[in-house]
């Protein structure tokens, strides 16, 4: 199970998660990877696979963000994630 939580204060955003990495069998590990990061001006939360949180980080391409953000994830950001499966 992942935590990742965001508070906006006198205008900045902040943004953590938890380290916690778990599997069907009851195993939990920390991890020292990221499940929140900073990409192109926006501050992305991931849960899940750790291999597509990797992809989302890393791999070429990613849309820049527009003015309204609502948008841009819908019609940009969330084409160009499904590619990279």
């Amino acid at each position: 199970m992942t935590c990742i939580a965001g508070v906006v204060h006198k205008g900045r955003v902040y943004i953590g998660a938890d380290s916690a990495v778990s599997d069907n069998s009851g195993l939990i590990e920390t991890r020292l990877s990221r499940k929140v990061f900073r990409r192109e001006g926006v501050l992305i939360g991931s849960s899940g696979s750790i291999r597509m949180k990797q992809l989302i980080r890393y791999s070429k391409g990613f849309p820049k963000p527009g003015k309204d953000i609502y948008s841009w994830a819908v019609l940009e950001l969330a084409p160009w994630m499904w590619k990279l499966f």
